[in-house]
């Protein structure tokens, strides 16, 4: 069943994807931004869901690549400028993603029947309804994560053996390559970093799979529980209700902490924002500290030095003032937050999901253990 987004579900749609975004994920605003150029074009945003997709029906996944970490550069600044230009046009021409598209089709001798989010966030959720819109195919209502990850082999597209390639890497500076064969999905990672690091971001447009093999491995329903999430903060702020508990709820998570940020440590590196965020606790956490370790996204948690919700589950952080989302390249010193925990999808709880997107991926001697049994300790 098809259904056109208005505005208002565009905007709740990436507020929603921004708190399943873990922190990383992009920043709403440019979501927005980007969808308001599409509804400005007299374009549409289509979503259907993953059933309605044929066996034989080309999907695409277009994603953004590169660090969340902020820049006081002015080089840096103007770049990602003219850049972020160019992502809100609908030529072929300009269009960094609609360019890697039109190269992968070419290469492919068939055209996208529609596209999905590589991920949950504020920004890469916007990516695939932007490009499903401009080029007039289906958005699908689902996604390869449920929510965002740092790295784009973390994605249940691995687990089931869905080959990452081909795929094109398309930056706003005219930079292009379409990459037929890598050795393994790290490697492929490891190529399109280094073209984000070169072009300061970029966009890939990859993992094209037919309708039949797509059913099978990938997430259903995310892009509408985001909606659902957006929408539950946005009622909460105007009916002046308590906005965390409602965006918590409607996210089916667990606050897991309360408390002002004491320390917050970045380093801007290899196309990466890394770092970690201490709090102390206030209110029911008072005489507690907490401390999450992200690499663009949260991925690892330490209670009073303990560890305590980490990946393949989700950390999501809000104000606590607010109730909407924060990215890790908007915290502060000083910042009143709250964190909860969501459970990931049972994909992500399997030997090969585990192994795939838990702590020792990212080098931690921390063996993951199901949130609900953290929090039951």
């Amino acid at each position: 069943m098809e259904k056109t987004l208005s505005r208002q579900e565009l905007v709740d749609m990436c507020m929603g994807a921004t708190v399943l975004g873990t922190g990383g994920g992009g920043a709403p605003e440019f979501g927005i931004s980007m969808l308001e150029a599409v509804l400005e074009a007299g374009k549409q945003v289509r979503l259907i869901d993953v059933e309605d997709i044929p066996d034989d029906g080309v999907v695409i996944c277009p994603a953004g690549i590169g660090s969340i970490a902020p820049s006081n550069d002015e080089e840096m600044i103007r770049r990602r400028t003219i850049s972020r230009q160019k992502l809100r046009s609908s030529s072929d021409k300009e269009n960094p993603y609609l360019i890697g598209l039109k190269t992968l089709e070419s290469y492919l001798g068939k055209k996208a029947h529609a596209s999905i989010a590589v991920e949950m966030g504020g920004y890469n959720t916007a990516v695939g309804a932007m490009v499903a819109a401009y080029k007039g195919i289906s958005f699908v209502d689902a996604d390869p994560v449920g929510r965002a990850i740092p790295e784009v082999e973390l994605q249940t597209f691995t687990i089931f053996d869905v080959p990452i390639t081909p795929f094109t890497i398309t930056d706003a500076w005219g930079n292009s390559i379409i990459a037929v064969n890598v050795a393994d999905d790290k490697a492929g990672e490891q190529i399109a970093r280094a073209m984000a690091v070169i072009g300061t971001g970029a966009s890939m447009v990859g993992r094209p799979v037919d309708g039949k093999t797509f059913k099978k491995v990938v997430i259903p329903g995310t892009v509408s529980k985001a909606i659902r999430i957006g929408k539950a903060l946005r009622e909460a702020k105007e009916k002046g209700g308590n906005v965390v508990d409602a965006v918590i709820d409607a996210a089916g998570g667990k606050k897991i902490f309360h408390g002002t940020v004491e320390k917050f440590e970045w380093e801007d590196k290899g196309g990466f924002m890394w770092g970690t965020n201490e709090m102390s606790g206030i209110r029911e956490y008072s005489g507690h500290t907490y401390k999450i370790w992200y690499k663009n996204e949260n991925l690892v948690s330490w209670l009073d030095g303990k560890p305590h919700v980490v990946c393949p589950d989700l950390i999501c952080v809000l104000d606590a003032k607010t109730g909407e989302p924060v990215t890790n390249s908007n915290v502060k010193v000083g910042m009143e937050l709250v964190a909860f925990g969501i459970a990931a999808y049972p994909v992500w709880r399997t030997e090969k999901g585990v192994e795939l997107l838990s702590p020792k991926h990212f080098g931690f001697d921390i063996p993951y253990k199901p949130m609900e049994e953290v929090l039951l300790a």
